[in-house]
């Protein structure tokens, strides 16, 4: 199984870290992949440049045997569309069961994304329940399909079918998806970088080598 949980990381934070390490755990995987955009293409105001938050995520890393760092993206050195990261990754992979994990509010755009109607045929995906998080059918895919909407609706209509636990990837190639609701630590990127701003503090929030970075490249600084 191939565990991929993709992002802007900006900055990299003890949340993501703590989410990726327990889902290693709970899907019984050896290792989980983190993989660094180069260039978002749904998210605008990315503040520290693709090799800076490279960097911090290879100082994070460092000290955490189960996860790995996809450097795909970065290397690639263009706009991040995911559907030609999935197509990498299943070539490499064959058969192999392959996750890619996002946050609740991913999934919330997830429909205007590039190929997305491929998706299901190249992974899986595994949807963490974000705290206090109010998912938004804006397209009303629920109300189409003379259902309440919500995540599993968009989920549902784009091909993929739900499973209840984790074992029930673990052989699957594509086409599931499995929520999880894991540990959950009160921080964001946007947070920190706005604490950076206003000259607070974030050192427990990231890593001693992350923070001793941003410090020394003055990153986030208003």
């Amino acid at each position: 199984m191939r565990l991929v949980f993709g992002g802007t990381f900006d900055p990299v934070h003890v949340g993501h870290l703590q989410m990726a390490t327990e889902l290693a755990g709970v899907m019984s995987s050896k290792f989980v992949y983190l993989m660094p955009c180069y260039q978002a293409v749904h998210k605008q105001g990315v503040a520290a440049s693709a090799e800076q938050r490279f960097e911090m995520l290879k100082l994070s890393l460092s000290y955490h045997n189960s996860l790995r760092l996809d450097e795909r993206e970065i290397a690639r050195g263009k706009p991040s569309f995911t559907i030609d990261s999935l197509l990498e990754i299943r070539d490499e992979i064959a058969d192999e069961s392959l996750c890619f994990v996002m946050g609740m509010d991913t999934v919330q755009g997830i429909s205007t994304w590039r190929s997305i109607d491929e998706f299901s045929a190249l992974t899986n995906l595994i949807v963490i329940e974000r705290p206090n998080y109010q998912y938004v059918d804006e397209m009303n895919i629920g109300k189409k399909r003379g259902g309440e909407g919500g995540y599993e609706a968009t989920l549902q209509t784009l091909g993929f079918e739900s499973v209840l636990s984790s074992g029930d990837l673990t052989s699957v190639k594509a086409g599931k998806y499995l929520t999880l609701k894991l540990s959950a630590v009160d921080v964001s990127s946007s947070m920190i970088r706005t604490m950076l701003e206003q000259g607070k503090s974030i050192s427990q929030y990231v890593t001693g080598e992350v923070n001793e970075y941003i410090c020394d490249n003055a990153l986030y600084r208003s």
